[in-house]
């Protein structure tokens, strides 16, 4: 499956301690094994042929998509967003 067979740009929003790198590392993999090119970068970066697109900040300009998508975005509750920061900064 590649641009030619799937047209559909799959996007994951996300933000800070938001299990960010764990998404990352599964959409890395489900890219790899279904042979899709997968990219993790600023909109302003993405390349035309890019099937999976990881933005951080969930800064993504849906008028400025020129294809199809389907996405996510993963939201957290702040208390626990609060309590992994400091765990993870100890």
């Amino acid at each position: 499956m590649n641009y030619q067979t799937h047209n559909k740009l799959i996007i994951h929003c996300c933000d800070h301690k938001v299990g960010t790198v764990w998404f990352k590392l599964i959409l890395e993999k489900l890219a790899k094994n279904l042979g899709l090119k997968f990219q993790s970068c600023l909109q302003d970066e993405l390349e035309k042929y890019t099937d999976i697109f990881l933005q951080y900040h969930s800064k993504v300009n849906f008028a400025k998509l020129h294809r199809p998508y389907r996405g996510s975005h993963i939201i957290r509750d702040p208390r626990d967003i609060v309590v992994s920061g400091y765990f993870y900064h100890l």
